[in-house]
């Protein structure tokens, strides 16, 4: 069983590097000294390798930047999901950050916080990160469409380790948010 945390912190796939993603490292150290207990989950370096080895890989690749559907790739899409969702719901947050390096990592993002919804209505869900903007501004229409689909409770804007801070410490009207 899973050690319960008060917020866990995940990299959604699909950013194309092997590299392991610093975002929820660093957030991590910031919701700790915030008080909360935490873990954190890579959970695109852990399934770069499987999207892209895949007999459809080309075909999931293509589900993660244009949401096109591929009947091969149906069941790892799947599989994929739930596999995050219950996975960080074992741990009974109360939280979940979900952060998205890239645009590519928007449309798993939206089936993850939907699975999420469906497993545990109660736990809040914030984004961040570059992926989830059209531009510097930090203006989307993804993220308005996600508010409106009520599968995110806040998102951040920019560099959030502040931002973020003064929100696990019970702050609401900060800038960044």
């Amino acid at each position: 069983m899973a050690e319960k945390k008060d917020l866990v912190l995940a990299t959604v796939p699909y950013t194309d590097t092997p590299i392991p993603l610093y975002a929820i490292a660093q957030l991590k150290s910031v919701a700790m000294e915030a008080g909360w207990t935490c873990k954190a989950m890579d959970f695109n370096n852990e399934f770069l390798v499987p999207i892209n080895n895949h007999r459809h890989g080309s075909a999931l690749v293509d589900w993660f930047y244009h949401e096109t559907y591929h009947p091969g790739c149906e069941k790892f899409i799947l599989d994929m999901i739930h596999s995050m969702a219950n996975r960080i719901l074992a741990h009974k947050p109360k939280m979940v950050g979900l952060s998205l390096f890239s645009y590519a990592s928007q449309i798993a993002t939206k089936y993850l916080c939907l699975a999420i919804r469906r497993k545990d209505p109660s736990v809040t869900i914030v984004i961040g990160g570059s992926g989830c903007f059209d531009n510097v501004l930090g203006e989307s229409v993804y993220v308005d469409a996600m508010h409106q689909m009520n599968l995110i409770n806040h998102h951040f804007t920019g560099d959030a380790e502040l931002a973020f801070y003064d929100f696990l410490k019970g702050k609401h009207d900060i800038i960044g948010m």
